[in-house]
């Protein structure tokens, strides 16, 4: 589908590419979903934190397909 979306576009996989990073392979692995929704949910109250006395913290609990990626999950929440 990501294919097809981009070739509408007049797009290729390789044209997503970051030249100026020399290790990116986006190549033919495993297909990856293009929208996740994290399943079992949960989160504790937030309580003060101990590291930085001004902020609170909050435990987050949540389970993901393999090959996801949790922390980008959680940056694209915030």
């Amino acid at each position: 589908m990501a294919k097809e979306i981009l070739r509408k576009e007049g797009f290729q996989v390789w044209d997503l590419k970051a030249r100026v990073l020399q290790k990116v392979y986006l190549g033919k692995g495993a297909p990856r979903a293009l929208l996740l929704l994290p399943q079992d949910l949960s989160c504790d109250e937030a309580e003060s934190d101990e590291l930085f006395q001004e902020r609170f913290k909050l435990a987050v609990r949540f389970f993901l397909p393999r090959g996801s990626y949790a922390t980008l999950l959680l940056k694209a929440c915030w």
